[in-house]
């Protein structure tokens, strides 16, 4: 939730206390350690506001662009490790879409056993 973040000044004094004690613990690699920027998306910068980062890079997507990347992110998860993926390999399924219907909806998720 954006109102539970912590302000964009308290970001980055964590951000510069934890590159002072890294700097603090690899000084003797001779390495130079920049300081982290706090930036809201598209600014040149280090740290953002993941919330609004994803508004902003979802502004210029149309519906399919939208319901396509809400596809990709669903079979990834699908894939990962956790409750969803252990329910999927148990039933030796496999998730898929179908194409996009004439009306231009997105299709529907399908899931299928490998037994089948």
């Amino acid at each position: 939730m954006p109102e539970n973040l912590y302000p964009p000044d308290h970001i980055t004094e964590m951000a510069d206390l934890t590159r002072r004690s890294v700097q603090a613990a690899f000084s003797s690699l001779g390495l130079e350690i920049p300081e982290l920027v706090v930036a809201e998306p598209g600014q040149t910068g280090h740290i953002y506001d993941n919330f609004a980062y994803q508004e902003w890079s979802f502004r210029p997507m149309t519906k399919a662009m939208r319901a396509d990347e809400a596809r990709w992110w669903l079979l990834r998860e699908l894939g990962h490790a956790g409750f969803a993926s252990e329910v999927v390999r148990e039933h030796h399924a496999y998730s898929s879409f179908d194409e996009q219907r004439p009306s231009g909806q997105p299709g529907e998720p399908h899931y299928r056993s490998s037994d089948q």
